[in-house]
């Protein structure tokens, strides 16, 4: 099967963050092709974990609006909208 969600990526303190928009977790990385593979690796483990309990997949939205506008100091954060399946 494959599962198609949209992640926000944007730049922390010290690494690039993907936060999927329709479920809890995320994942980071030192670029932005490594915070790529990252959500591809963590999304993958999130659908074994639901598949492997019988839990709920939760329904993917898209054109999602990004949630981390600035970063502690006021200043914009690069951001990008990641696709993962």
């Amino acid at each position: 099967m494959v599962y198609i969600y949209e992640f926000e990526v944007y730049r922390g303190e010290k690494f690039l963050l993907a936060d999927p928009y329709d479920m809890l977790g995320g994942t980071q990385g030192v670029d932005f092709k490594e915070v790529c593979e990252m959500a591809v690796d963590w999304l993958q483990m999130e659908m074994e974990y639901r598949l492997m309990h019988d839990l709920p997949f939760p329904e993917a939205t898209f054109g999602n609006k990004p949630e981390h506008h600035r970063c502690c100091a006021g200043r914009e954060r690069e951001h990008s909208t990641l696709y993962v399946c």
